[in-house]
């Protein structure tokens, strides 16, 4: 009985290390960023980036590649695999950019939502589904903070 219950008991998770993930990583030390990656990122900085971003998991789900049920479990989870983790990596380094061009949170969020003549007249946010999106979204960001037309 006591194995069935081990077995079935959810692995613990810490909320307050997802928090501290978004904020940790040093775009610096790309090494750091690839064991992290490698290690795989705690379930719960899924749920972490939702509420950084103000948006709803529903909304992060399509730019991690996850299906719902799917991305239930993972927060759950004691770790993420390294895809997902790669890209909540991706995503983590973009916000992180964003708050360093804007110095600004609700600017962020704003910007983040809002089309963009530079993008095709979509959304920063639409486009961080694929590596290319989110390449695209970092040079306009780049742009941005060097007084270049965005």
């Amino acid at each position: 009985m006591a194995i069935q219950r081990a077995a079935t008991a959810r692995p613990r998770h810490n909320p307050k290390e997802a928090a501290n993930v978004l904020h940790a990583l040093n775009p610096s030390d790309p090494m750091e960023i690839i064991k992290a990656v490698r290690r795989g990122l705690p379930g719960s900085t899924i749920k972490s980036v939702a509420e950084e971003w103000q948006l709803s998991l529903s909304e992060l789900y399509p730019l991690l590649h996850l299906k719902a049920r799917t991305a239930q479990r993972l927060i759950n989870s004691d770790r993420l695999d390294s895809d997902v983790s790669d890209r909540l990596v991706q995503v983590i380094k973009l916000h992180n950019k964003c708050l360093d061009v804007f110095q600004d949170r609700n600017k962020v969020l704003q910007w983040l939502k809002t089309p963009n003549y530079s993008l095709g007249d979509q959304t920063p946010l639409s486009l961080l589904d694929t590596s290319e999106g989110v390449e695209l979204v970092h040079a306009v960001l780049i742009k941005i903070q060097y007084g270049i037309f965005a």
